[in-house]
């Protein structure tokens, strides 16, 4: 078995990985670590090694951060008490005794490399009770067993480096029964500080004046709380062994195993050859002082553990010469370990090496240099995250193994990406699975850049290093949440691991630097506005957790969670908002004026989140958010941000452009609801499946599909497992199959989405293949062609597009099949287009009919197609984003426009009527069968001053008002007649006072009789539409008898009013059963019409004056007590309902979900509400099913 662990220590390691050991409670016999706030006392053996003292001083300052006091740390085993031992199995005499005793067994820690174990034993000394031993098979070894223990009694590796809190506890224990050991399985684990102006380097020199020992003991101490054991320092203009004397001193004494970076050979830094190195970097006319110069580095080496870089590139980290010089690398290699020899005096094998083949230096491998066994090959990634390559399982195993090199931030072409995390887990753990499967696994070193912001990904990688078979496809988004837990704690770990992923994926689709207001499509699929709503959900959260996590925890949580989606999100505003204005002034539109404001407002809004960050903790990271990201023309970074370009449009050059809804066909409605499976169906000319929606799958001989969560653009992506398993005939391999229907036949491009991975055995291209029914597999190679350009267009876009052509013979159903040729291809999406295809960046949204749509697809209108009509109030904006659009089309058969009909929307100025929002909608219900509430025709807000006043802002007469009045319902009832089957003729006309009714300018200038005169207008201008008079606070006794009382008396008046509108804006809290009962009966005696016209439930108790946000405010999260109450009210509402089904003719929900609620904002001002039945990812709510299920 790989790694040569046996089964019960790869079963401990497991579980030491998913549980914890320690508790707040004590059972029986358990080992007190902590109680009442006093620590157990540490004991270390004198000769021990130094960084089993230091370890030991870290888990005594560990407990006296959670408890009430640091523990004592003793050399020798005091008279009594329970302790805890701390040694190596080599250096201390008490962990020697204890095994001596067989106290202890020592066989898994025997012969392995920084291996440790955790065991209780009774009474090892005498007048000892208890001791916790933490054994290692060397110093490293203890060290990491003690810093597990410290991880798990709730001290963050990042409490310093992202100002983590450590909670006060006053016991902790751990069971009796306890053993615990573990090993990592990747020898050398570390981090290459590079890239770090003007961040890293501004910030140390603040901090520490510069790179010296102070600030490299924090770096020291965060790599061993995080398990590895490897550093390339900082090189920007640093010296390690120079800046400092004490750096190289206290490395070795923390542990740290010291390298440099693929282009300083020999253990000298760069900045080290430009201050004292004479003559040019040129090993053909400067040998001897090369020689010189190198051989001082391995001098300085000393005892200190290090890995020598051996080779050489050109200075400055560029090509050392135009072309491959085998010889001229070959004779440097072996000067260089000569050298190695002389020094020492022991075999240069004797020495840890690598050879990096970076850039161009890999292929002078593949054209045959070879260097010494023992030297280990460390392999790289093309500084994009994606393997350039890897030993084949035929190779033959090398002395010095082989390592990957790996970056999460890189210095270069197609363009710099410093300055914040957009590594997504789900790619890196891919790459490095397939790293360790192909046997790479002597050394992992990745660039961090300036270490934050790369907390996250950074802790995964070293993670994984330590223990690949932890993480799998299967597991790999539970990391985020274990992650999450050691941070911030189990209350919103939930949440906040869920943020995490959704920001890993979204960042991961381009990198910032690359962003720009083209990149997504402002009209096709309407891309940019689903990408921009995306981003303000998560902020959305991001900012609620904000406001509820616990003090302590707030700068933490800016740091590693708020500050990278407020920053990234602010950036997609910024461009969406330049997008928009560039669209708008192409069209002449004034709108135009409003986005470059907002563009302004974001730019601003960007360097005060910076502003935020940099005063987290008084101060503290001041710098460390200095790099440039606005504003990019070339691979290299500008000098400064800059604001990008927008354009204002003068009220003369205005000019409207309507919104056309073309009626195209959608072959959804041929799909039967018999499908058990996934099926796909064409949608204007294109169908569009996320890979991992297969409709089946076929695994063949142990090679299974699988699918990586997160990993794609837009959803998942699938890959066989095990990776390195190979297949001799296309025929006879795995396939997965899509399920699809069609309207169009005849020849069809399809398109194939895939991870950017790269032909990492350097063969003729990775390989797939498809067939479309039972056609033979047409065989596509994806990444053959990687020269330059193809390259940069990969890593640009973070996708590699690969295409073939299709025939599809008949309009109707067809399995399209996607076969494995190649192991570790992933693909993402899958598009056939018979030139519908519009461009975008993501491609088109997914036209999916799931699996079981027969009751998937079930809506609420069709639970209550024997009941009444069930309604939603939109925006335009909702119809041209796919995924409400299609939630609309599902659950409802009627729509309500929020605004667009209203007066101040569709009529602002006298002789200007403005009907594309409200033409959209009408045209939008017309094409899918919906019917469609016209509201409001008459209302005292959001009508026009125009309306009330004359050219010189006077009070107009009661003629005048009637005439506008009566020509305004004239011309909007009279537009949509025979599309609009009701309208709200007058709406909230009742007073809330004592008053009968509202005081309003309508009541002031014309008197009571506007109200009937706007039904008898309306009637006029549509005899066949139905009207309404509509309310709110209908429950409240008073306000109910005030509307019966309005009603009749217009009946009796012979009014064209035939039904009542009741809004229903309620809560969880009200109303009760008995009051609904009674308000229903009451209207329902009134003879009319009744409809609900504005449902929504509120999750807070009701309210009904608006105010400000205090700090006694509930907490601004749907938890599930709100869920609960909120079920159990859309429940009995609809109960009541379903008892007055002969008197109400139609439910209409105010809004469409969760996303977005007038109620966001009110009663309280800034507080968010959850008041529908689908969430804010549009899915639905455990309320939905209390209305649905009765």
């Amino acid at each position: 078995m790989k790694g040569g662990l046996s089964f019960v220590f790869i079963f401990w390691s497991l579980c030491l990985q998913a549980q914890s050991i320690v508790a707040e409670q004590r059972g029986k016999d358990d080992f007190s670590i902590l109680e009442s706030g006093k620590p157990a006392s540490i004991v270390c053996d004198i000769d021990d090694d130094t960084l089993v003292k230091i370890s030991a001083s870290l888990l005594a300052e560990d407990l006296g951060r959670i408890g009430n006091m640091p523990a004592m740390i003793l050399n020798q085993v005091p008279a009594s008490g329970s302790i805890i031992i701390a040694g190596s199995i080599g250096q201390s005499g008490l962990i020697r005794q204890l095994a001596d005793r067989q106290l202890i067994k020592t066989d898994s820690l025997q012969g392995k490399w920084e291996a440790y174990q955790l065991q209780v034993v009774k009474h090892p000394f005498d007048g000892i009770e208890q001791a916790l031993v933490i054994a290692g098979s060397d110093r490293r070894g203890v060290a990491y067993g003690i810093m597990e223990l410290s991880r798990q009694m709730g001290v963050s590796p990042w409490y310093w480096w992202a100002d983590v809190p450590v909670q006060k506890k006053q016991d902790l224990y751990i069971p009796a029964a306890t053993f615990l050991a573990d090993a990592p399985h990747v020898k050398y684990r570390g981090i290459f500080i590079n890239d770090e102006a003007p961040c890293l380097s501004s910030w140390t020199r603040k901090k520490f004046g510069g790179f010296n020992h102070e600030f490299y003991v924090k770096v020291f101490e965060l790599i061993l709380r995080l398990k590895g054991n490897y550093l390339w320092p900082a090189m920007w203009g640093n010296a390690f062994n120079e800046d400092d004397v004490q750096n190289p001193v206290l490395a070795d004494q923390w542990g740290i195993v010291m390298g440099t970076s693929h282009h300083e050979p020999m253990l000298r830094a760069q900045k080290e050859w430009r201050k004292n190195g004479t003559g040019d970097w040129n090993y053909t006319t400067n040998k001897e002082v090369l020689q010189h110069f190198w051989t001082k580095g391995i001098e300085k080496m000393g005892r200190h553990e290090s890995v020598v870089t051996i080779g050489m590139r050109g200075d400055g980290d560029e090509p050392m010469t135009a072309g491959t010089a085998t010889k001229l690398l070959e004779g440097i290699v072996a000067d260089q370990r000569k050298i190695i020899e002389t020094v020492t005096g022991k075999p240069a094998s004797q020495t840890p090496q690598l050879w990096a083949l970076y850039k161009e230096v890999q292929d002078y491998y593949d054209k045959g240099m070879r260097v010494a066994d023992d030297v280990t090959l460390l392999l790289c990634d093309d500084n994009w995250g994606n393997l350039r390559k890897l030993p084949r399982l035929t190779d033959k195993p090398r002395g010095g193994g082989y390592g990957i090199y790996y970056h999460f931030d890189y210095v270069g072409g197609p363009r710099n990406y410093k300055w914040i995390n957009t590594n997504n887990i789900a790619r890196v753990w891919e790459q490095m699975h397939l790293a360790y499967q192909y046997g790479a696994d002597r050394i992992w070193i990745v660039n961090v850049g300036d270490i934050k912001p790369m907390e996250l990904p950074i802790s995964f990688f070293l993670d994984y290093a330590w223990n690949p078979s932890r993480w799998n496809e299967d597991n790999i988004n539970t990391y985020y949440t274990q992650w999450a837990t050691g941070q911030f704690g189990t209350t919103y770990a939930e949440q906040i691991s869920e943020m995490l992923s959704r920001y890993a994926q979204f960042s991961a689709r381009i990198k910032p630097e690359l962003l720009n207001a083209g990149t997504y499509a402002i009209e096709n699929y309407n891309e940019a506005e689903t990408v921009i709503r995306q981003w303000r959900q998560l902020t959305e959260e991001a900012m609620l957790i904000n406001k509820v996590i616990a003090p302590e925890y707030k700068d933490a949580y800016f740091q590693l969670v708020l500050h990278p989606i407020l920053a990234l999100g602010n950036l997609h505003e910024l461009y969406y908002a330049v997008a928009m204005n560039a669209s708008c002034v192409a069209k002449k539109n004034i709108e135009a004026n409003k986005y470059a404001e907002r563009a302004a407002f974001y730019y601003q809004q960007d360097s005060l989140i910076t502003r935020k960050y940099h005063l987290l903790a008084g101060g503290k990271w001041e710098h460390m958010m200095n790099q440039v990201h606005i504003g990019y023309t070339s691979w290299n970074n500008p000098p400064f941000n800059k604001m990008p370009a927008v354009e204002y449009v003068s009220k003369e050059e205005t000019t409207l452009t309507p919104i056309v809804y073309k009626e195209l066909p959608v072959a959804r409605s041929i799909v039967p609801a018999t499908e058990t499976g996934n099926v796909f169906y064409e949608e204007n000319g294109v169908i569009s499946m996320e890979a991992s929606h297969w409709t089946r799958a076929l695994n063949v001989n142990g090679i299974q599909w699988k699918v990586i969560p997160g990993i794609g653009r837009t959803g998942s992506g699938i890959s066989t497992f095990p990776v390195t398993a190979s297949v001799k005939k296309t025929a006879n391999s795995p396939y997965v199959e899509y399920d699809f229907y069609a309207y169009d036949s005849g020849k069809a491009i399809v398109h194939l989405y895939f991870s950017p991975t790269l032909n990492f055995h350097q063969d003729d291209g990775m390989k797939v293949a498809i067939s479309v029914d039972n056609g033979m597999p047409l065989i596509i190679t994806i990444n053959k062609e990687d020269f330059l350009t193809n390259w940069e267009r990969w890593v640009a876009s973070n996708v590699i597009l690969g295409k073939t052509e299709i025939a599809v013979r008949y309009a109707g159903k067809h399995t399209l099949k996607y076969w494995m040729v190649s192991s570790a291809v992933v693909l993402q999406k899958v598009i056939i287009d018979w030139g519908g295809m519009k461009p975008s960046y993501l491609g088109p949204p997914e036209t999916l009919s799931p699996a079981n749509a027969s009751e998937t697809m079930k809506g609420l209108k069709d639970y209550y197609q024997n009941y009444f009509p069930i309604g939603v109030a939109i925006e335009p904006g909702d119809l041209r984003h796919k995924e409400k659009a299609d939630l609309i089309c599902r659950e409802f058969n009627s729509l309500t426009p929020e605004n667009a009909m209203k007066m101040s929307t569709i009529h602002p100025l006298q002789h200007t009527y403005r009907w594309e929002q409200a033409d959209a909608i009408v045209s939008f219900a017309r094409q899918h069968q919906l019917k469609v509430r016209g509201h409001t025709l008459c209302w005292h807000l959001q009508t026009p001053d125009w309306m009330f006043e004359d050219k010189q802002g006077n009070k107009v007469g009661r003629d005048t008002l009637l005439q506008r009045l009566h020509d305004h319902i004239k011309a909007v009832v009279g537009r949509y007649k025979g599309q609009v089957y009701a309208w709200d003729v007058v709406n909230e006309a009742v007073a809330d006072g004592k008053e009968f009714l509202r005081p309003s300018k309508w009541l002031e200038i014309i008197g009571e009789d506007y109200i009937a005169k706007a039904f008898q207008w309306a009637h006029e201008a549509d005899p066949d539409a139905v009207l309404f008079y509509n309310d709110y606070n209908e429950i409240s006794p008073v306000k109910a008898e005030k509307i019966l009382q309005l009603l009749t008396k217009l009946k009796s008046q012979n009014v064209p009013v035939h039904g009542v509108g009741l809004q229903s804006h309620w809560a969880i809290n009200e109303p009760g059963r008995e009051q609904l009962d009674s308000t229903l009966a009451r209207f329902a005696r009134l003879g009319l019409a009744m409809q609900i016209t504005e449902l929504d439930i509120s999750a807070y108790s009701k309210e009904h004056q608006a105010r400000e946000r205090t700090k006694n405010d509930s907490i601004a999260l749907f938890t599930p007590e709100k869920q609960l109450k909120q079920s159990l009210q859309y429940k009995m509402c609809f109960e009541m309902f379903r008892k007055y089904r002969q008197y109400i003719t139609g439910v209409t929900f105010w809004n469409l979900s969760d996303q977005h609620s007038w109620l966001d904002d009110f009663p309280v001002k800034g507080r968010k509400d959850f008041p529908l039945l689908f969430d804010t990812t549009l899915k639905r709510k455990e309320a939905y099913y209390g209305v649905v299920n009765w």
